[in-house]
């Protein structure tokens, strides 16, 4: 037991270098302030935990309980996640379970499977779902098949005018952005920023359209506004967007 207490200088001798390494590249890869970097490296132990409890912890949202070593092998090896959900498909083959699955296709990029899915939930009392015909059309945009989204995206807009205006009319001014319609894709991004919340993505894309045609005051504060939001945007929502996030800033940078 004495030996084992004698022990512990050392692991933190070698331990918190690690620590202090890991801290900093969770910083970079997160898209977090770069000032963090300088804290969590002058200050060893110490600015790694002001890091996790200013920075890290207060954006976790809900915390949910992982078992780590199955979360691990999760990661090892995804398809473990494909069978559990496949075998609560089997046991029930509900709309709630097809789109587990159908989103996990998806996250793998195996968009055909997530398509058969998808489509397979539009019957019955959920025919003419615009929750689901609007998951359905992000997943074909993701797919790259705009001709089969624009469809589902007019018929929200018609018979369920009302319901995610913002993501509808953010899913057709991508559609009309890649048909090479910019002051149409512009109209829609606006009128999708009137509507309610849109994402980063969103916003990042239309900076780059104001910027294509000249504005770039308004493209700039676009491109600003991304990156303040993201400072206290939730970690969640940070890693599905830390790609604009990167590309905001790389387009402010350019311009200074």
């Amino acid at each position: 037991m004495i030996d084992w207490l004698m022990d512990i200088p050392q692991w933190v001798e070698f331990g918190l270098p690690l620590i202090q390494i890991l801290a900093a590249v969770h910083v970079y890869r997160t898209g977090r302030n770069w000032f963090w970097i300088w804290i969590v490296l002058l200050f060893p132990g110490l600015g790694v935990l002001i890091y996790l409890l200013v920075e890290v912890v207060p954006r976790m949202g809900p915390i949910e309980i992982v078992n780590p070593i199955l979360a691990l092998l999760d990661w090892l090896n995804p398809r473990r996640v494909h069978a559990r959900l496949q075998d609560a498909l089997d046991r029930s083959p509900s709309v709630a379970n097809k789109q587990a699955l159908a989103r996990w296709y998806a996250s793998q990029k195996e968009f055909a499977e997530a398509r058969k899915l998808l489509e397979s939930c539009l019957t019955g009392v959920y025919k003419d779902d615009p929750e689901l015909r609007l998951e359905l059309a992000g997943l074909l945009l993701k797919a790259g098949e705009f001709k089969a989204a624009k469809p589902l995206l007019e018929l929200n807009l018609a018979e369920a005018p009302a319901h995610e205006p913002q993501k509808r009319d953010s899913l057709l001014a991508r559609i009309a952005e890649e048909q090479g319609d910019r002051k149409r894709a512009i109209e829609l991004y606006e009128r999708a920023r009137q509507s309610g919340p849109i994402t980063e993505e969103a916003r990042v894309r239309l900076a780059m359209l104001l910027e294509a045609q000249g504005d770039r005051p308004r493209a700039r504060e676009l491109y600003t506004d991304v990156v303040r939001r993201m400072r206290t945007a939730n970690n969640k929502y940070r890693r599905e967007q830390l790609e604009w996030l990167m590309m905001a800033r790389k387009r402010l940078k350019e311009a200074s």
